[in-house]
């Protein structure tokens, strides 16, 4: 199992898998020293992490952007209109 911390967070969450192998709390593993291998530093900060999941901010922009997504409030807008001409014409009363 590998787990995943935020870049800048890497080093406590390196620690704490440690001391969670050393308590034994960690199946299968009693070196304290394989905490490097099952803990990945991740590619953003916690701080970066948060505004890529918040829309419209840089972070968001520039991570969407490398991912190729498609993603704005012109698009949601075009879609929110379809959507409510679409439901008038099928309205009933």
């Amino acid at each position: 199992m590998l787990l995943e911390a935020p870049k800048d967070q890497y080093e406590q969450a390196v620690n704490l898998m440690r001391e969670k192998i050393k308590e034994g709390k960690v199946a299968g593993v009693t070196d304290p020293e394989e905490a490097q291998t099952l803990v990945k530093a991740g590619c953003v900060t916690f701080k970066q992490a948060r505004n890529i999941a918040k829309a419209g901010n840089i972070d968001s922009l520039l991570f969407d952007a490398k991912q190729s997504v498609v993603q704005g409030r012109r698009w949601q807008l075009v879609l929110c209109k379809g959507w409510r001409s679409t439901e008038r014409m099928y309205r009933t009363d």
